[in-house]
């Protein structure tokens, strides 16, 4: 279309471009005066965040894709637990 630029994103979040590990947001400058010359960029999670703990454990907790990531953190968390649980109610009884 003639002075209209159309522009499809994937979305709106940090699970839309690029592999799931370098995923982010793409970011669109618009200039009041000059629309049609806006710029483009993307920002990935981690840029945003960092690379730490707590970041990587948020990643992975909340994307979509890391169901089964989930589930052997879960899983294990849960067996840790468990050991431990066990460890202090035969510790009590003396064992």
């Amino acid at each position: 279309m003639d002075g209209i630029n159309l522009i499809q994103t994937s979305g709106a979040s940090f699970r839309s471009y690029g592999c799931p590990v370098s995923r982010g947001v793409r970011v669109f400058t618009i200039d009041e005066k000059d629309p049609a010359s806006f710029e483009t960029y993307t920002i990935g999670y981690f840029d945003l965040y960092g690379k730490n703990f707590k970041s990587i454990v948020s990643y992975i907790f909340n994307a979509d894709e890391m169901e089964k990531t989930k589930a052997v953190i879960i899983g294990l968390a849960s067996i840790v637990g468990i050991g431990i649980v066990a460890s202090i109610i035969l510790a009590l009884l003396g064992y």
